[in-house]
């Protein structure tokens, strides 16, 4: 089963089907997140630049990432989540440089701009097999890039996500590639994009 057919499988699954998911391996030196640190923002602040995140199984966020990083969700996206709490974008991503989040699922989110996930400004990031569903906002109810950043994907699902304008993405004064993502059943459509690379 490829990854992206796993995604849509539970992005679509009813209630108690079996969706099996594969893993994602954690490199031998990365850091277990978030391991003895109260949260897992805690340990994202004090992260040096290129660190490696393991991130445990569970609900964690909201979280803002303002560094280069990778995140990586061990047991994958049925198991782990990054919630926005319905209080902002679950996962904010600004002035970051090179930031990849592998395995991990997006949700909860509501902002005004991107409420699953927001990047924005010197950022350049990447999602493999990441799962972006249940999320809200004005514009860019799953995803937003924004003012210079880069978006490109691999295995990515955006879907059953509500907007204003831009249910699925949002792409403004930024670019993105949009070869790795399936977009799905976003309200009222899945994307919008103004001045920016990579829309068509």
């Amino acid at each position: 089963m490829s990854s992206l057919f796993a995604l849509l499988l539970v992005a679509c699954a009813t209630p108690g089907q079996d969706t099996a998911l594969p893993e994602v391996s954690c490199p031998a030196d990365s850091i277990a997140a978030p391991g003895f640190h109260a949260s897992l923002q805690a340990v994202l602040d004090t992260a040096e630049d290129g660190a490696v995140l393991c991130v445990a199984p569970g609900t964690w966020g909201p979280v803002r990432i303002d560094r280069p990083v990778t995140l990586i969700g061990g047991a994958g996206p049925l198991h782990t989540e990054l919630h926005g709490r319905h209080d902002g974008s679950a996962v904010w991503i600004a002035d970051a440089g090179a930031v990849a989040l592998h395995g991990l699922s997006i949700t909860g989110g509501k902002a005004t701009l991107g409420g699953g996930l927001r990047a924005e400004g010197k950022s350049h990031v990447t999602l493999v097999d990441v799962l972006v569903s249940g999320n809200d906002a004005e514009r860019g109810g799953g995803v937003a890039v924004l003012d210079g950043a880069f978006l490109e994907s691999e295995d990515t699902v955006v879907v059953l996500n509500q907007a204003d304008g831009a249910g699925g993405v949002w792409v403004q004064d930024a670019a993105i590639d949009l070869a790795g993502v399936s977009l799905l059943s976003n309200q009222p459509d899945d994307l919008g994009c103004s001045r920016s690379y990579g829309c068509d």
